[in-house]
């Protein structure tokens, strides 16, 4: 039997028994459990079930009444539960014995209802009472004063039309009284009315002092104005402050996960902000001293809007016992710390902020710089010269760098250096996943899990893809990289930013052509790519001429040039020269060994007698070159580490000194 069909027989029943008992109520869990054999009605949570099953629908999330209107006026519903029922615009006049806990209602709303006869009680906090008829309604003689304001106050909010506001004329203590609530024995207030009403409200004369704003959402209401000093504990966390006008310093004040977008007013010594209560974390040890830093907590704030009256800087803070005071944490063995202020910016978005100056020194190591969004921001000083940061999702798109006029900077010799945020990858905590690298200069070769990033705008970003698994560079767009296919091969990076074979692509442009399937003869072919190994040839000695420049600056400044070794990419085609049966290195590279990354060339057949292979990362098998020879060769640990065999081959006068083997031990 369908439900329909269970309710049609107990309204036929009902109607049979009332005619025979005039005017007595039907207590519906007894009737219901008698007709269909339920034992103890009244704790057996099936009877109950059933009842609730026969009473209401369900449609959308909320309950509403399942049989007619004279059936329910014969009904007592002394026992019966209201909670989730939709009360908005019904007339509850005709029921006998309703008792409603107006907070558990569908959506906290009754408005347009006549509650007449209805016993109201609970918290009427944010109860839609609007057009409410509750003059014949029972409720607490205690809370009937306030429920009548704020019913009059809503009453007249709902006839006002969208967009248009209303300021309140009663006194400021009475206007708190209607429009507040207050929680924790008075310690701080929330909203006490619906927001469809706050919205319509101008609270540019309505004092916020000891509201609790954190994790809320000031969207749509129009005029609040907040001193963050008088907010309840200082704190912002996580909300949302879009139309809020700040009239008040942030000293002290929390802002983990806040939104100041569509705010105004809102100027911020990060200095001055309140620490996260958390340990602080151990960055490295000096002696018995151990350096640490605490973290002012930024993470997950969208600043659009805000002006930070200082720089975020990196502070030595007191060693005493204040200190555990100030920040709210205990630090152990606090009398051997060197205790640093850092700021957790992680997951902040600096979009439309002004003043953002982040020294590198004070970002907080535990965090680094995971998914910001930089625009706007300026980084000054190198990101990587203390820590290894986490750059997994950040956005570089529109950030500013300041650093120094140092030999670093030199060193890499770029004219935008100002403009420009220097990573070492081999520096890089973790991966460089979902990365936008727009404005980045690399200083290294990259090796780490690059998946889902984008190189547009950025420089010198080299990357062997030999070196990634292949799901380490899935979704990636590698325009304005320098890309090695598997097969040793420069790339071209097509319009869609995928890296296509550079040498057929080059080799079709020279020749004009607009298709693969082209039929073209051998000797033009040939002619072709004879043509483009020599464009590419000049290119590599026109990076090299630059290094010897730069390596000149080094010298006269007394730093070691090593940091520019194995820096310039290059293809086996550009570095070798077929003599009779075997290959040899272009006499115009032979010098310049030390600037070429030779890591991914084969050195089969290769003459490499008398070369000097040392910063080249040249991986030399001594099996496989050309008959066996490496006499008056010089090597060091990164040419033969992975070789370890040299059978029949000729090392006299070979120069092993920097290398982690010894040939003579090897030789069987």
């Amino acid at each position: 039997m369908s439900i329909e069909e269970k309710r049609n027989w107990i309204v036929n029943d009902i109607r049979t028994y009332c005619s025979s008992h005039n005017g007595e109520l039907i207590d519906l869990g007894n009737f219901l459990s008698k007709k269909f054999n339920i034992q103890d009605y009244k704790t057996s949570s099936a009877c109950a079930k059933f009842t609730e099953e026969v009473l209401f629908n369900h449609p959308d999330g909320y309950k509403e009444f399942a049989l007619p209107i004279d059936i329910l006026e014969k009904i007592d519903f002394t026992d019966i539960d209201f909670e989730g029922f939709k009360a908005s615009g019904y007339d509850f006049s005709k029921l006998h014995n309703v008792n409603i806990d107006v907070e558990k209602v569908y959506n906290k709303d009754l408005s347009n209802s006549n509650l007449s006869g209805v016993d109201l009680f609970g918290d009427f906090s944010e109860v839609d009472l609007a057009n409410v008829d509750i003059s014949n309604a029972t409720i607490e003689e205690s809370k009937l004063k306030l429920i009548l304001m704020r019913k009059k106050l809503m009453d007249e909010l709902s006839r006002l039309e969208d967009g248009m506001h209303i300021t309140l004329q009663y006194n400021p203590m009475l206007i708190d009284y209607i429009l507040f609530k207050y929680e924790d024995k008075g310690t701080y207030k929330e909203f006490a009315l619906p927001k469809k009403y706050l919205k319509k409200i101008d609270f540019s004369n309505v004092d916020f002092k000891d509201f609790k704003a954190s994790e809320y959402d000031f969207t749509e209401l129009y005029g609040v104005k907040i001193n963050p000093q008088t907010i309840y504990k200082k704190d912002l966390f996580a909300s949302k402050l879009n139309g809020v006008e700040f009239i008040g310093p942030f000293k002290d004040v929390r802002i983990q996960s806040t939104d100041f977008t569509g705010s105004v007013g809102a100027q911020i010594n990060p200095n001055e902000l309140c620490y996260i209560n958390t340990y602080a974390k151990h960055l490295k040890r000096v002696g018995r001293k151990v350096i640490r830093q605490i973290p002012i907590g930024l993470y997950g704030c969208k600043f659009n809007g805000v002006t930070f009256t200082d720089e975020f800087r990196s502070t030595k803070l007191s060693r005493t016992e204040k200190l555990s005071e100030v920040t709210g944490m205990y630090i152990d063995d606090i009398k051997e710390s060197i205790i640093y202020r850092a700021f957790d910016i992680k997951d902040s978005d600096f979009t439309g902020s002004v003043g953002a100056i982040i020294h590198a020194d004070s970002i907080y190591a535990g965090t680094g710089l995971k998914r910001c969004v930089l625009k706007d921001a300026t980084i000054e000083g190198d990101i990587f010269k203390y820590y290894g940061f986490d750059i997994e999702g950040v956005d570089f798109r529109g950030a500013k760098v300041l650093l120094p006029d140092t030999f670093t900077n030199r060193l890499y010799g770029y004219d935008e250096y100002e403009k420009m945020i220097l990573i070492n990858p081999d520096k890089v905590k973790e991966g460089m996943s979902d990365c936008k690298f727009e404005g980045v200069y690399f200083t290294r070769p990259i090796k780490k899990d690059i998946h889902n990033s984008d190189f547009t705008g950025s420089k010198n970003a080299i990357i062997n893809l030999k070196d990634l698994e292949p799901s380490f560079y899935e979704g990636t767009n590698f325009t304005d990289a320098k890309v090695i296919g598997l097969d040793g091969e420069y790339m071209v990076i097509s319009e869609d930013g995928r890296p296509t074979n550079k040498l057929d692509s080059m080799i079709d442009e020279i020749l004009g052509l607009e298709h693969q399937n082209v039929l073209i003869g051998k000797q033009e072919l040939e002619s072709a790519r004879a043509k483009l190994i020599e464009i590419n040839r000049r290119k590599v000695q026109e990076k090299i001429s630059e290094l010897l420049r730069l390596v000149e600056s080094t010298e006269k400044l007394g730093v070691d040039p090593k940091n520019l070794y194995c820096s310039i990419p290059i293809g086996k085609e550009e570095l070798l020269v077929q003599i009779d049966d075997h290959y040899e290195i272009n006499r115009n590279f032979v010098e310049y060994l030390r600037f070429l990354n030779l890591s991914m060339i084969d050195f089969d057949n290769v003459k490499v007698s008398g070369i000097d292979f040392r910063g080249s990362a040249a991986r030399i098998n001594p099996q496989t070159v050309y008959k066996k020879d490496l006499s008056n060769s010089i090597f060091d640990a990164s040419n033969i580490k992975f070789f370890d065999d040299f059978t029949g081959v000729n090392i006299e006068g070979a120069d092993f000194t920097e290398c982690e083997v010894d040939p003579k031990e090897k030789i069987k």
